[in-house]
């Protein structure tokens, strides 16, 4: 099996993380909703629910959210005085010594898994920022929402569900766009039947829909 069918089986079933929990001693943290954390230099954080806002200023502010099974290498952000992660919803993070990690998986040939894992994790950062900053306010809703509804699960209706805490104010922070577009979009969604946001959970009808604001050339956004 080449490697990178073997990344996609990896990835599809969490068997790394699953791995890494089991032949890695490790502690639980229980965080509460708005709950704000730092990560320290020496541990490894893995995330195993509910959801993070990370957000950071450099030279424009930028947010992204986590999901399940995200992998947080505290190094890569200690130091950083402008990041700020909060906790969206209760969550649960597990936290093991990044050096235990890293000698257990290098001594049974897996280092390179968890180096894919997380190359994986950090290009859809960048997929994430490139929708604050690249795409048309309408476009950039759209991708947005289709970048979170590809992560959850389908429900019985064959519909997908968004998480309870998604609102105008939150795509506006994580879109950078005012409240006002981002109104405007939803509502112009809706009447394409694209999503139903009439209730909570706010739930997306067609991803085929969504789908197409995906494929669109990107432009440098201007306002």
């Amino acid at each position: 099996m080449k490697f990178f069918e073997l990344q996609d089986l990896l990835e599809k079933d969490d068997v790394i993380i699953d791995y890494i929990l089991v032949k890695c001693q490790h502690t639980i943290r229980y965080i509460k909703k708005h709950q704000r954390i730092k990560f320290k230099e020496d541990k490894l954080y893995i995330q195993k629910m509910g959801y993070f806002q990370m957000s950071y200023m450099e030279n424009k502010e930028m947010t992204k959210l986590s999901f399940e099974n995200s992998v947080w290498v505290g190094q890569f952000y200690t130091g950083k005085a402008n990041l700020n992660v909060e906790a969206l919803t209760d969550a649960t993070l597990i936290v093991l010594d990044i050096d235990e990690v890293f000698d257990i998986l290098d001594k049974d040939n897996l280092l390179s898994h968890l180096s894919f894992l997380l190359l994986e994790q950090f290009r859809e950062e960048i997929d994430m920022f490139e929708v604050q900053f690249q795409f048309r306010p309408k476009e950039r809703v759209a991708r947005f929402i289709k970048f979170v509804s590809d992560k959850m699960n389908l429900t019985a209706e064959n519909t997908k569900e968004l998480p309870r805490f998604f609102s105008m104010d939150f795509i506006a922070s994580c879109c950078c766009c005012s409240r006002k577009i981002v109104s405007k979009a939803l509502n112009e969604l809706a009447e394409e039947d694209a999503i139903n946001f009439s209730s909570k959970p706010w739930t997306v009808l067609d991803t085929e829909k969504l789908e197409r604001y995906t494929l669109d050339i990107p432009i440098v956004a201007n306002g």
